[in-house]
């Protein structure tokens, strides 16, 4: 399986790892910080591969699937399996009691040619981009 990143940022959250950890994974808080997810449901009360969250945005119902799960390291999720579909994936490391992120957004299996690979990264930094930064802003205030 082939893997075309099209967006990446990394930041410091002033908290611990688990900390930041239990508010990524509070699936029903995600519309608090997620640009366009306007609610999120898990199917069921499990954090493993394969649980999947349905989600609206923009009026319409979607799916994410939880990919992988490293506890307080890594979660990738999935909007599907097939080419052209979208992971991401947020990476977690302490240091100095705060916790750094990475979100890596890539392309499976891409079935693009390069400039619709280009103009896919524009939309997808255009949507996303502000993600780790609410994040953050939502973790540093949330109680």
């Amino acid at each position: 399986m082939s893997e075309v990143t099209v967006f990446e940022s990394s930041g410091v959250i002033r908290l611990s790892v688990a900390r930041v950890w239990e508010l990524l994974t509070d699936w029903v808080s995600m519309p608090l910080w997620a640009p366009g997810v306007q609610r999120m449901q898990p199917a069921e009360d499990r954090l493993a591969p394969g649980l999947r969250l349905d989600y609206l945005s923009a009026g319409h119902e979607r799916q994410l699937t939880v990919h992988e799960v490293d506890p307080e390291k890594r979660l990738v999720l999935r909007t599907g399996d097939g080419p052209d579909s979208l992971a991401y994936s947020f990476s977690l490391d302490e240091s100095a009691g705060q916790a750094k992120m990475l979100l890596r957004i890539t392309v499976l299996n891409p079935d693009l040619s390069s400039a619709e690979l280009a103009d896919l990264a524009e939309e997808v930094a255009k949507r996303d981009g502000a993600t780790l930064y609410q994040l953050k802003l939502y973790a540093e205030s949330a109680p």
